[in-house]
């Protein structure tokens, strides 16, 4: 950044610079300055950091040899000015959760799923979990929404690709077997559109991350009955067998 040079005079009218011969006292002035960023006008995502700096200059005349001097107090290398940026976005996955067998239960046909990203640490990897939904009373899967920022100042940075694993964490009861697929996975490329948005490319199947249960009814029964002989005691070594129609 460079600011237009200061001109001063000493009993000299002269274009652009200022004649400081009545503002001396002593023949030396002390001119106060401030140099601040003026922020109006800067996009939302451009967070001004620094506060305003002052200078000050000090005029001297010396009547002696007929100089003056303007000398700052600091240095240029003094004025530094930080901004910050910032940019977001987001995604939030789409499904539905389907029962076959029976009609479907508004009201008791509730499910559990877990969102977990898939990372690598130290050549280690593992499965981290962002988030759990259930699915509404229609069927729909109510997914949670995934943040992704950049902002180096704050140390975050979620540019790059993103894999996640949705798993339905209920388990099969009441009749109900839960879907017995793998887990769904769906992949995100995060990228910085340099206008405080990223770009969030997702892959195929985000928005039909689905689960499809199944109902079946089944039940047992057990029948058994008592072998008499008439007219002969009972001996072990007899076999009888036994039909069982319908």
């Amino acid at each position: 950044v460079k600011f237009e040079t200061l001109k001063f005079t000493y009993n000299k009218t002269k274009t652009g610079y200022v004649d400081v011969k009545d503002l001396l006292v002593d023949n030396k002035l002390d001119l106060v300055l401030t140099i601040a960023e003026v922020t109006e006008g800067l996009p939302s995502y451009i967070t001004p950091k620094t506060s305003p700096y002052t200078v000050t200059i000090e005029i001297k005349y010396d009547p002696v040899t007929g100089t003056l001097t303007a000398t700052p107090d600091k240095e240029n290398s003094t004025f530094v000015f930080t901004n910050e940026y910032k940019a977001v976005g987001d995604v939030t996955f789409e499904g539905t959760k389907t029962v076959e067998g029976r009609n479907w239960d508004a009201e008791n046909d509730i499910y559990d799923f877990e969102i977990f990203e898939v990372v690598t640490e130290n050549d280690t990897t593992k499965e981290v979990s962002v988030g759990t939904a259930k699915n509404n009373a229609d069927g729909a899967i109510e997914y949670p929404t995934i943040n992704y920022e950049y902002d180096l100042a704050n140390n975050k940075n979620d540019l790059g690709t993103h894999v996640y694993k949705i798993y339905e964490t209920s388990t099969s009861a009441n009749g109900i077997t839960v879907d017995p697929n793998p887990p769904r996975e769906v992949t995100i490329v995060v990228s910085d559109n340099d206008d405080g948005t990223l770009n969030v490319e997702k892959s195929e199947g985000w928005n039909a991350v689905n689960f499809v249960n199944t109902y079946g009814a089944e039940t047992t029964v057990n029948l058994s009955a008592k072998k008499d002989l008439v007219g002969h005691a009972f001996d072990e070594d007899f076999t009888f067998s036994f039909t069982l129609t319908g």
